[in-house]
């Protein structure tokens, strides 16, 4: 048997119990990490954008409700499926490294993109990189790239709960999330760390250059945003430019 366990404490908390909106938002987000979660672990090409679940998947990653306990407010959500512990396991992996940062004090969003680019830039034309083809990376995907987009699948889903935490309006409140994973794994959150994980799971950097190949749908030099179709997936994209030399 597998466990997730949920553990809210503080000012919201009355009587062990909890506002139905947060209660709501929890359960909503917590299904969905374990969605994306079942997802990764079972697709060839782990989880991917809008992937949907069927329902064999959702019978195979079923995980039924506990009983609310006292301690503030705890409830528990259990499995004995034959992939829920990897379906913690994979939950766990993706979280303990933002854990990890999220515990240190200090953190900024600092993001300096523009600065990313012009590296980028000067590398393509100094031939140190080679822009990769997207339709043999679509075909043959790097691992790495595969992995860190499941991992960012699924930790989104718990930033949406930590939203309550970081609530000013709710108070000084404490969110715990334990996983069954090898024995019990906790991770607990206060607002300081909340909004670090916001920072760290948020943070844009810029990837390595790359082909594409399609048509490019629209391009305003007032917003500098344009619309691209891919030939190969057939999926519209926004294009966003940092100044109108990029788009002439």
């Amino acid at each position: 048997m597998s466990s997730i366990e949920i553990h809210f404490s503080g000012e919201m908390v009355t009587n062990h119990r909890i506002p139905l909106r947060a209660l709501a938002l929890t359960l909503d987000h917590i299904q969905k990490a374990v969605n994306r979660s079942y997802l990764d672990i079972t697709r060839s090409h782990g989880v991917f954008k809008h992937a949907r679940m069927t329902s064999k998947d959702f019978e195979s990653s079923i995980f039924l409700v506990g009983d609310a306990r006292e301690g503030g407010y705890i409830l528990d959500f259990l499995s004995n499926t034959s992939l829920a512990s990897e379906i913690t396991k994979r939950i766990a992996d993706a979280l303990n490294p933002a854990f990890e940062k999220a515990k240190e004090e200090g953190l900024t969003r600092m993001e300096n993109l523009d600065s990313d680019i012009d590296v980028q830039k000067s590398k393509l034309v100094k031939n140190l990189i080679l822009p990769k083809i997207f339709d043999k990376e679509l075909l043959y995907p790097d691992p790495k790239i595969v992995r860190q987009y499941g991992d960012k699948s699924i930790l989104k889903e718990i930033d949406q709960i930590l939203a309550i935490i970081r609530k000013e309006e709710l108070g000084e409140n404490y969110f715990s999330l334990s996983l069954d994973v090898d024995g019990k794994k906790e991770y607990s959150f206060n607002r300081d760390k909340s909004n670090n994980f916001h920072s760290i799971i948020t943070k844009k950097s810029i990837g390595n250059p790359m082909i594409y190949k399609g048509t490019l749908r629209m391009l305003d030099s007032g917003t500098k945003i344009g619309k691209f179709i891919n030939s190969s997936t057939k999926k519209t994209h926004n294009l966003r430019f940092r100044s109108e030399n990029d788009i002439f």
